[in-house]
């Protein structure tokens, strides 16, 4: 049979930085097709949101020093924050840059461009 070399996430993210952030993004507004199960056995919880997005993104923050986009993220009202997620989208979609995205005043185009960049860096390698 033949031999299938694994995929890492660092791979993914150098070679299609925008499917990279709109991965994270569909992982963070619970649009993916793996976002939607939720392991409920006490007492573990699963969330997609908190492997790829919320933990990583924490680790960023603290490490860097950088502002922490994901807050402003939440903290915007419910329409707000589907209207920033949808430019996010279409700026994604359109392979904007993931370098000039770090230093959006969009806080889901920075915060996954920051994500994106990590992956690439390797300093996040995805759960293990």
């Amino acid at each position: 049979s033949p031999y299938i070399a694994p995929i890492s996430i660092q791979h993914i993210a150098n070679t299609t930085p925008d499917i990279m952030a709109l991965t994270l993004m569909q992982e963070f507004n619970f649009t993916s097709a793996t976002a939607t199960y939720f392991d409920t056995i006490d007492p573990y919880t699963f969330s997609t949101r908190n492997v790829y997005v919320s933990v990583p993104y924490s680790s960023y923050v603290g490490i860097t020093g950088s502002r922490n986009y994901e807050a402003e993220l939440l903290n915007e009202s419910p329409s707000a924050q589907n209207a920033s997620l949808g430019f996010a989208a279409r700026y994604f979609d359109s392979n904007g840059s993931i370098s000039k995205g770090i230093n959006s005043s969009n806080p889901a185009i920075a915060m996954f461009s920051q994500l994106t960049h990590m992956a690439q860096t390797g300093l996040v390698r995805g759960p293990a």
